[in-house]
């Protein structure tokens, strides 16, 4: 396993590919267990190489406040950790089918145009109302997981653009760990390109790494860190 350095940050949207061969060897919907841990891989999920990285992220850096968009393996995973190291967990999800404790429910509109920071981005799929309540949320989170919806991909010009309030709203943390998933998908990565530049115009240095293979479900880490 490629585990990411525990070291900060020193260049500027620095960026490694590194290559994701595991699915080769890994049987769809077998149950896997590591350092704890136990989660179940399929079609739409992380993958097993992806998933022991962001184990590696939590066992190693012990990150205090996680913040996930969408519910699946990887929520598995932040339960057990924060219930393990008593830690604060929030799920952002719109399906009732998916709630879990630590989930707030937000209405998902489909090709609607959202207002951030007064910039109107359109053709993107929105949580209707999350602006609103990361305005008065009073936790910082240093490790971010963006799990990017399945379908309807090529019909979006921005894929859960939202990422981008928990810089807008000041709500990231001097240090940590920002990871988006499929960001092989055309309006995901216009998504982290808008991410980025935000977090260079806030004064973030970043180190980028791409985990994937075959360009397919690949996974963005942004290691962050105030200058």
């Amino acid at each position: 396993m490629n585990l990411l350095s525990s070291q900060p940050p020193e260049k500027n949207s620095s960026s490694k590919i590194i290559s994701d061969k595991e699915e080769k060897s890994t049987v769809e919907n077998e149950s896997i267990q590591s350092n704890q841990y136990v989660y179940n891989p399929n079609s739409f999920s992380l993958t097993n190489i992806q998933m022991m990285q962001v184990i590696g992220i939590l066992e190693i850096f012990k990150p205090n406040n996680i913040c996930e968009f969408g519910t699946g393996i990887t929520t598995d995973v932040f339960e057990v950790y924060c219930k393990k190291y008593n830690k604060n967990l929030l799920n952002i999800e719109h399906n009732i089918k998916y709630q879990r404790e630590h989930s707030k429910l937000f209405k998902l509109n489909k090709k609607k145009d959202v207002v951030i920071n007064n910039i109107k981005y359109s053709q993107t799929n929105i949580y209707e109302g999350l602006e609103e309540f990361f305005k008065s949320y009073d936790k910082k989170f240093d490790l971010v997981l963006i799990d990017a919806p399945i379908g309807e991909a090529n019909k979006y010009k921005y894929g859960r653009i939202q990422m981008i309030d928990l810089i807008v709203f000041n709500l990231l943390d001097n240090e940590g760990y920002f990871l988006i998933h499929n960001t092989e998908k055309h309006c995901i990565q216009n998504s982290v390109n808008i991410l980025l530049s935000l977090f260079k115009k806030n004064n973030y240095n970043t180190v980028v790494e791409n985990l994937g293979y075959n360009n397919n479900k690949r996974l963005t880490i942004i290691h962050f860190k105030k200058k």
